[in-house]
């Protein structure tokens, strides 16, 4: 494979890492910005006022995951050809060991996980509601 391959499979894998990078930290400040307004609020957020922010919250949770998902699938397609080109290519052995290291995960894997946020907030919220209706178990 020509070194031009292997160029641009570390540009690509560089440019999808860092907005997966950036998709991450826009999720955690939203999702932390609307905890610490649902727990730090002096008054009790109303149930409607809930479901609405819950439904604002997945609509924007969603649309992330799907920008999530393709810069992820870009940066995963990169990784397996950095590996390819670097194993093809006539590098040194300390550079192929190198690009060793450039490597991503599966985007149903990250994608994955934030969903597994999602269901945590909302096994959260039932199991406040259940102890507000039964009491502590």
């Amino acid at each position: 494979m020509a070194p031009d391959v292997l160029n641009l499979s570390v540009d690509l894998y560089k440019a999808a890492s860092a907005t997966v990078d950036s998709l991450w930290g826009i999720y955690a400040g939203a999702a932390l910005a609307l905890l610490g307004y649902i727990i730090g609020s002096k008054q009790p957020v109303p149930g409607r006022a809930k479901i609405g922010l819950a439904a604002v919250f997945l609509v924007f949770a969603v649309a992330n995951a799907g920008s999530l998902w393709r810069a992820q699938s870009i940066g995963y397609a990169a990784s397996l050809s950095v590996a390819d080109a670097s194993m093809h290519a006539s590098l040194p052995d300390s550079t192929k060991r190198m690009l060793e290291h450039l490597t991503l995960s599966p985007p149903y894997y990250v994608v994955g996980f934030q969903g597994l946020f999602i269901v945590a907030i909302y096994a959260a919220h039932r199991h406040d509601t259940y102890v507000k209706t039964h009491g502590n178990p």
